[in-house]
């Protein structure tokens, strides 16, 4: 399988989609393309997809999808799933669906003049991928992360922490955690950089991942935000180079049953 084929049908596919999203929705929330979230939440009462492609060439190809549904003003709701998974193995390599997660975002506290804003997150994923392919572990994942966001002379810059509770073939559980610290700002009204120093460390499982990731976004419309990011490892567990694009789309006010 060669993967720059892949790669380019999907950014095709993706350019393809965002320009037959013709409905005007609300202003997005991106929270990608950095491995940490930010405190903002989807516009209440809205549905926002978020899509893209992470490849690291030679090894693996990810295209990550999030739904978000802003419950409230301060609330939302998301579901995260990847329809393709490639990774690069000994004799075969894996591919297929990656695992389904499901989660929930709410900011406790708004950003005033003197004070961050300060947001709250848990997920549960299911192992729906293909254990024995290299696609996921196979097992429920449980995790809990804090954000604090706070803009200073155009800057916007965010603290995160996540501690993971990921399930063990042997039954029991590993401790993970992820730490970063992320920074954005705009160049104009259309462009955008970004920048994230971010660890994800496992003990039990010897993982000691560090990178350093920076990207940029252009803003189509206030409902269409495009991003692409560079990932740089920093130690060994980490992915040498980490090539990064997608999209975010508001589709405005969708009501639930």
């Amino acid at each position: 399988m060669q993967l720059h084929r892949i790669t380019h049908g999907v950014f095709m596919l993706l350019v393809m989609c965002s320009s037959a999203c013709t409905v005007v929705g609300k202003h997005t929330t991106p929270q990608r393309p950095t491995v940490s979230s930010d405190t903002k939440t989807t516009a209440a009462g809205s549905l926002e997809v978020e899509a893209g492609v992470t490849h690291d060439p030679g090894d693996s190809l990810d295209l990550p999808i999030q739904l978000k549904y802003g419950i409230d003003d301060r609330s939302e709701v998301y579901l995260a799933f990847s329809p393709f998974r490639f990774a690069d193995r000994p004799g075969d390599d894996g591919h297929g669906i990656g695992d389904l997660a499901i989660g929930a975002r709410h900011r406790f506290v708004e950003e005033t003049q003197d004070g961050p804003a300060i947001a709250g997150s848990a997920y549960v994923k299911l192992p729906t991928a293909d254990a024995d392919e290299g696609l996921g572990s196979g097992e429920v994942d449980v995790g809990f992360a804090g954000a604090i966001e706070k803009n200073i002379d155009r800057f916007d810059l965010v603290g995160f922490a996540q501690l993971d509770f990921l399930g063990d073939q042997d039954g029991g559980i590993d401790f993970g955690q992820t730490l970063a610290f992320a920074g954005s700002t705009p160049l104009d009204e259309r462009w955008g950089v970004l920048g994230e120093l971010s660890g994800i460390f496992v003990p039990d499982r010897h993982v000691d991942a560090v990178q350093f990731l920076a990207g940029t976004t252009y803003t189509v419309r206030p409902d269409l935000v495009f991003d692409a990011a560079l990932g740089f490892g920093l130690t060994d567990d980490a992915p040498d180079f980490v090539l990064i694009f997608g999209f975010t789309h508001n589709f405005g006010d969708v009501a639930l049953p």
